[in-house]
């Protein structure tokens, strides 16, 4: 493709800038030439790839009555080395990286007359007036690198934008582009969404109708400050999951909205508190309004693949009196929203498309055309953007923030930004004073968002003798200690796996002491409050106060390994269970099994009795099954493994399914679990992704792309598997132990590994089933040393009661791609010192599938 490039219908009425900043830890000024050169090297790559990358943007045949069309042509500073990468030295004009760091870098302290090459939407750029496709500032201050990225909206909405930013980081790290996604970034946009079918009449789409602004003047330039002021917020992964699930209680599988996401309840709940903010000095009579923007692409019939960088935005307007924004509930209000995004259909997309191409003055269609700044707000959500994942290298590593910065632009626009490697959504909005002194005091929002500084929320142990669910250790352990396993080293690289879990009280001094980065809500498993599925949403994990027939006295003659007893008494008991805190129509009970054991120790571990090398992944179209040595997978029953068996507590940090353990279980291990996926669609959906691409849904390689479209644009059919673990008798040592899933772990790394199982007969026979462990790279066997566990925070019942059942999700497809559900936690059962009671523990653990 040539330096020109048609922007398209959809590109003609968006004359600004997207613009973000990334944040990123520069440790000396001595890195800084490495960390250009990165970026300089990939901009030179990417415009291989993509030649209107380095050009600027024009209008061509504008008056007598038009518009004109907006393009792309070459600009010539572009076509240096350096291409579209531009440096800026600002040590002396902005913080320290330290001291953004410090306070989560907040839009105020980041000012974009400093740190932005452009002005973003809604500052609509004059004709005259330079307009470069893309501007990338490496802002240099102390300690750090700010890279701010500007690029023209009609180009590349925000979507194209993450697009494009996440593909310039895989050049950053030498990686090459993938010919598909090249082939979709240059898609012509002038065909990108298919028009009207015959006889079929567009939507009138009053609500986007404009005043004519040919005659007008020109904006001034550059733009003034607007009126308004700009403040972050924080809304924790748990706020998240209490808005999620009080916005879905009116919601029903028999009316027409079945579901609500995250991004509804946080959108509708901004709009309702922004709302009651302004109730204080506006009419009784106002109406307000919601314009949120949508992405268009999975909104046709036929989708547009997600590697198209151009511009396939419409916006849903939902408005209402200012009485029902008051007095409606939060779930009715979260349903009118998706109702009106749902709108946003495939007759709409065309129908857009349709109008951009037809209409000669394209300054009469405006998305915020009948916006009031006064009583209504706009929402752009960038939440399921991967900026946090995105590596750029070993020069910079993974940004530490993402920001829209200070920009001069209008009251009521609200930017929520991609969800952080903790699950958190950080909120850029701009209001006037008055609305934010009225914020300030509505307990509603300060209950939900972390609004007095942008920080992670903490939570005090408190006193009482009230039951908690401990950290472990208590007294604010930290991991600290590791030794390493004998490996054989012919079959697997050195390692080192946690085994230990040292406190504070230790002789050593600990590595770990950023309490304020690690504290995680401790809730009080005892109080009215407690919700155990609010806590495995957000955690991974939760605990259940339930009282099982196992222990009634009619029983007290059976043997815990009793199958009638497990079958007609316990399995019926955990399904119930389950199905009340999950939701899950359908719950199967793969195996289960009794610990009695001590655990084995460090130099002992039960090793895969398979010789795929750790660390590996399956190959496209390798076939690593061999015939069934267990009779038992030919039948339907869940399989018991008795206390004589010697199975013990389970040293090493590990989860026991990764997503393509997940894929391969649900297709290989039981005929009515196989069943099943076929029936609930997951099957469908997996494969469906990989249809056209050279790998299975039951291959390495497809983990990437199912976990990025699995659930875009709502939820895939959901599936999930489970432990729940119950003591035989109170723990008094070798506690379960369980951290929730954390991007940053320091310098502990995954270690995947796989397990032979046995698999039914008719499914192919034996399958592997990939597991991970926790692990740290290094050489020296005998070495004890300090480990940097990043954000991980591990939690344990203190004396857990065999009423106090402990369950640990395994794998939720729900929690693909950053979805709305936590992952499954790292688990296991190591030395943590205190807790090193003189009796051995002793549990019974059911597993299973589930399905909703």
């Amino acid at each position: 493709m040539g330096l020109e490039k048609s922007l398209g219908p959809l590109g003609q009425i968006t004359p600004a800038y997207t613009v973000v900043t990334l944040g990123f830890p520069i440790k000396s000024e001595s890195q800084q030439p490495a960390a250009i050169s990165t970026l300089e090297k990939a901009a030179g790559e990417i415009i291989q790839s993509y030649p209107w990358l380095a050009g600027q943007v024009i209008v061509e045949g504008f008056g007598d009555g038009s518009s004109g069309t907006y393009k792309v042509v070459g600009y010539e500073p572009h076509e240096s080395a350096s291409r579209f990468v531009h440096v800026k030295d600002c040590k002396d004009s902005c913080p320290t990286y330290a001291d953004l760091v410090k306070a989560r870098a907040p839009s105020s302290m980041l000012d974009g007359e400093i740190l932005s090459p452009a002005y973003g939407f809604v500052n609509s750029y004059p004709r005259d007036v330079v307009k470069p496709v893309c501007i990338m500032q490496a802002n240099l201050v102390n300690g750090g690198l700010l890279l701010t990225i500007s690029t023209f909206h009609g180009v590349m909405d925000a979507n194209g934008n993450d697009q494009f930013i996440r593909q310039f980081a895989s050049l950053c790290r030498g990686e090459k582009l993938s010919e598909e996604y090249v082939r979709w970034g240059n898609a012509d946009a002038e065909t990108i969404v298919p028009p009207l079918k015959p006889g079929e009449e567009p939507l009138d789409m009053e609500s986007i109708r404009y005043p004519s602004q040919l005659g007008a003047e020109e904006p001034t330039w550059p733009p003034p400050p607007s009126t308004g002021t700009w403040r972050t917020f924080r809304f924790p992964r748990a706020s998240i999951s209490a808005l999620k699930a009080e916005a879905s209680k009116l919601c029903s599988p028999d009316s027409d909205i079945k579901y609500v996401s995250s991004n509804d309840a946080i959108s509708t709940f901004i709009w309702l508190r922004t709302a009651a903010a302004r109730s204080t000095h506006l009419p009784k009579d106002s109406k307000t309004m919601l314009n949120r923007a949508v992405n268009g692409r999975q909104r046709l019939e036929t989708p547009i693949h997600e590697g198209y960088m151009g511009h396939a935005v419409m916006c849903a307007l939902v408005q209402v009196s200012l009485e029902e924004a008051l007095n409606e509930s939060l779930s009715a209000m979260t349903i009118k929203v998706r109702r009106g995004l749902s709108q946003i259909d495939d007759h709409a997309m065309r129908s857009f498309f349709h109008i951009l191409q037809n209409e000669k003055d394209k300054t009469t269609i405006n998305y915020g055309a009948t916006l009031k700044v006064e009583t209504d707000i706009m929402v752009t959500s960038w939440v399921a953007q991967k900026l946090y994942h995105a590596a750029f290298g070993d020069a910079l590593g993974k940004p530490d923030f993402v920001r829209r910065p200070k920009l001069p632009d209008a009251l009521s626009l609200a930017y929520m930004m991609p969800l952080t490697r903790d699950g958190d959504v950080d909120l850029v909005i701009s209001l006037s004073d008055q609305d934010f002194e009225a914020l300030r005091k509505d307990a509603k929002w300060e209950e939900c968002t972390a609004s007095r500084q942008i920080l992670p929320l903490r939570h005090r142990c408190g006193g009482g003798r009230r039951r908690r669910l401990a950290e472990a250790l208590p007294h604010n352990a930290s991991i600290q200690e590791i030794r390493q396993q004998t490996i054989p080293t012919d079959r697997y690289p050195p390692r080192y796996f946690i085994t230990r879990i040292q406190s504070r009280q230790s002789s050593k001094k600990p590595r770990l002491q950023r309490p304020q980065q690690n504290v995680f809500n401790r809730p009080d498993i005892s109080s009215p409050g407690y919700n155990p599925a609010n806590l495995l949403k957000s955690h991974g994990f939760s605990v259940l106060n339930h009282k099982s027939a196992l222990f009634d006295p009619s029983n007290a003659h059976l043997n815990i390994d009793d199958q009638h007893l497990l079958e007609e008494t316990y399995y019926p008991e955990i399904r119930a269970l389950l199905t009340k805190t999950t939701g899950a129509k359908h719950i199967f009970i793969t195996h289960s099994f009794v610990r009695k054991s001590r655990p084995r120790g460090i130099n002992a571990p039960n090793w895969p009795n398979t010789g795929r090398r750790a660390g590996s992944t399956n190959r496209a179209g390798a076939d690593f099954r061999g015939t069934v040595n267990n009779n038992d997978h030919s039948t339907n029953t869940p399989k018991h493994i008795p206390a004589g068996a010697g199975v013990g507590p389970a040293r090493l940090p590990h989860v026991d399914f990764t997503p393509l353990s997940a894929r391969q279980c649900i297709r290989s291990w039981r005929r009515d679990i196989e069943h099943q996926a076929r029936e609930s669609g997951v099957i469908g959906a997996e494969d469906g992704i990989c249809a056209d691409l050279p790998f299975k849904a039951t291959s390495a390689e497809a983990n990437s792309v199912i976990a990025e479209r699995y659930n875009r644009d709502g939820m895939g059919p959901r599936y999930a598997a489970y432990s729940v673990w119950r003591p035989l008798r109170t723990v008094e040592r070798d506690p379960l132990c369980v951290a929730p899933r954390r991007e940053d772990t320091g310098e502990l790394v995954y270690y995947p590994y796989d397990l032979r199982v046995p698999g039914h007969p008719e499914l192919g026979g034996d399958f592997l089933r990939e597991v991970a462990l926790l692990g740290v790279q290094g050489e020296d066997a005998e070495a004890e040393t300090e480990v940097d566990a990043g954000k991980l925070k591990w939690h344990y019942v203190s004396k857990q009661t065999r009423e106090e059942v402990l369950v640990v999700k395994f794998f939720d497809s729900a929690a693909l791609g950053g979805g709305e559900e936590a992952e499954a936690p790292w688990h296991g059962s190591p030395d943590i010192g205190d807790v090193c009671g003189e009796e051995g523990r002793e549990s019974v653990e059911v597993r299973v599938i589930a399905f909703w």
